[in-house]
């Protein structure tokens, strides 16, 4: 029971590969989902060229290895290679990660400004 919340403050159009794309955002959501605690909403915020994923669950236990191919938090099932392939599609377009990581929260912050059109 994860419920997902979509905040649109900003409408905006990215030059990139559709495919891409929806890796980034497949990939981060339903990451938030299956670190979700029971019963809490996933934000989606889509302001400023920027997207923003926040769940409440499971705090991230080595964020400074999380974009590396093959890593997992402990009792992880997947190969490790989903936040990997997100940070190669990302570089590719010049599009900037931010992770901010509590004890209660999760947040992946993607910036699209430099391949925004208009």
């Amino acid at each position: 029971d994860i419920f997902l919340d979509l905040h649109i403050d900003d409408d905006f159009d990215i030059k990139m590969n559709k495919y891409e794309f929806e890796r980034i955002i497949d990939n981060t959501l339903s990451n938030a989902i299956k670190h979700s605690f029971e019963d809490t909403t996933v934000d989606i915020f889509i302001e400023d060229k920027k997207i923003k994923v926040q769940n409440f669950g499971h705090e991230i236990k080595s964020s400074d290895n999380i974009f590396k191919a093959f890593h997992q938090d402990d009792n992880e099932k997947g190969l490790g290679l989903g936040l990997n392939i997100i940070k190669e599609i990302c570089e590719k377009y010049d599009i900037s990660i931010k992770l901010n990581v509590n004890e209660k929260n999760t947040e992946f912050s993607y910036d699209f400004s430099k391949i925004a059109i208009g």
